[in-house]
């Protein structure tokens, strides 16, 4: 065969046969237009609950109709039930046989009550008067089963007008599910520094929360001011703030007692006892006893009198001549009227003050022995008394453990003017004047 015939044979086995014409394309389809579906017709609220109160007795009948009308209105904010009022109750039943079925505590009567009503539940309480305070009592009561499902009693220490508050607060916590049930919170406000707070007689902040429904007490104290307590009632969600400034505490006077009578262990120190322009002698000491009798007109100034007595007892006395001394007894009485004020008074206990008085002093000196040197031993037995009128000023510092017991400290300087006197053939000079302290204890009444 021939070459060339051969290889136009193969190329025209090689080439694709020739295409078809294509099928003409199909339309587009029309877009679809979505139809809304028809929307659910709206669902029917759910009915209330019927609720009748019967009403609320109470030890004043005049209260009653408040009472029921806080409790009616507190129940009905719940939003739970549908309350029927009394006058509804009223119109269904009848005047009187409404208040013949008002009376009604026992579980049959409430069903039939509930049944002549058409409600599902009934509330019944009352209001009565314990010691000062108040206690609350609710029932909700099943008119169905004719059976108590809750009952709230709240004691109330406050005053009588804040009830209708206890009486709200009770209608809430007796139909209000736990979980609605919602805490409420305490805020004081003004109070003073470092003050103490408590609520419930639990220590609390100026923040409280978490707080039940019902009555609630809040004490604030603080050191130098008088002590506040707040009775409140907490409802459901309930803030409340509360004003937890406090009055300053105004210090009174111990009411002392007016009259008194004092004993006083007095320690007597007699300066430059007596004397002449050649011989002295040194300071002599006295122990003995003071009465005093006082009034005292204010807690500032107070008068009376006092009685001193000492005993004689013997002592050495020294002269500035080199020969022994001469031995003496000496004894002293004092007897006079003072007036004494109290410039501090202090935290209502202490009482310090100055006292100034005039007193009748009585001196006695009695010479045992007196040896001069060199000439006679004189073995003298005298006594040289006289009545002089001196002064004394003094402090004194009083501590008043009772209205009717003080013990005190006073100090106290006497003074009486000087005179003479013949002794052996010589003028001798004699002074009185004194310092002492004393312990004194005074009864009052």
């Amino acid at each position: 065969m021939n070459p060339i015939v051969v290889t136009a044979l193969l190329f025209s086995q090689l080439e694709p046969p020739p295409s078809e014409p294509a099928p003409p394309a199909a339309a587009p389809a029309p877009e679809a237009t979505a139809t809304p579906a028809p929307s659910p017709p709206p669902a029917a609220s759910t009915p209330k609950s019927k609720l009748a109160v019967l009403g609320i007795n109470a030890d004043d009948p005049s209260l009653s109709a408040t009472y029921l009308d806080v409790l009616v209105t507190g129940l009905a904010k719940t939003g739970i039930f549908e309350v029927i009022s009394k006058n509804e109750i009223n119109a269904i039943l009848g005047l009187e046989k409404a208040k013949d079925m008002v009376g009604c505590d026992q579980a049959s009567c409430m069903a039939e009550i509930g049944g002549a009503l058409g409600v599902d539940r009934i509330v019944s309480g009352s209001v009565s008067k314990v010691g000062d305070g108040f206690v609350v009592n609710l029932q909700l009561i099943n008119s169905t089963y004719g059976n108590v499902e809750n009952r709230v009693s709240m004691q109330w220490d406050g005053r009588e007008a804040q009830v209708i508050q206890v009486i709200a607060a009770a209608a809430e916590s007796l139909v209000l599910p736990m979980r609605d049930k919602k805490p409420g919170t305490l805020e004081v406000t003004q109070t003073p520094a470092a003050a103490r707070i408590f609520v419930d007689n639990k220590p609390a902040g100026a923040k409280v929360a978490g707080l039940e429904i019902g009555p609630h007490v809040l004490k604030v104290a603080a050191d130098g001011f008088q002590e506040k307590t707040i009775r409140f009632v907490v409802t459901s969600g309930a803030e409340v703030s509360l004003d937890g400034s406090l009055k300053v505490v105004e210090e009174k006077p111990l009411d002392v007692k007016r009259f008194g009578v004092g004993l006083e262990l007095e320690v007597q120190r007699l300066l430059d006892a007596f004397g002449s322009d050649t011989n002295r002698a040194g300071p002599v000491q006295m122990l003995g006893f003071s009465l005093e009798a006082s009034y005292r007109f204010s807690q500032w100034v107070r008068v009376g009198g006092r009685a001193f007595a000492s005993p004689q007892d013997g002592s050495p006395i020294y002269f500035n001549r080199p020969w022994p001394s001469r031995e003496l007894s000496y004894g002293a009485f004092n007897a006079g009227a003072f007036v004494a004020s109290s410039p501090l008074y202090r935290e209502n206990v202490y009482d310090i003050c100055g006292e100034f008085g005039l007193d009748l002093h009585r001196s006695m000196l009695e010479i045992i022995h007196y040896t001069l040197p060199d000439t006679f031993d004189v073995n003298r037995k005298g006594e040289d008394a006289r009545w002089l009128l001196g002064f004394h000023i003094g402090a004194l510092a009083d501590y008043h453990i009772s209205p009717a017991f003080t013990l005190g400290l006073g100090a106290r300087y006497y003074w009486v003017p000087g005179y003479t006197t013949e002794f052996n053939g010589k003028t001798e000079h004699r002074s009185e004047s004194a310092v002492s302290l004393s312990p004194r204890m005074t009864v009052r009444f």
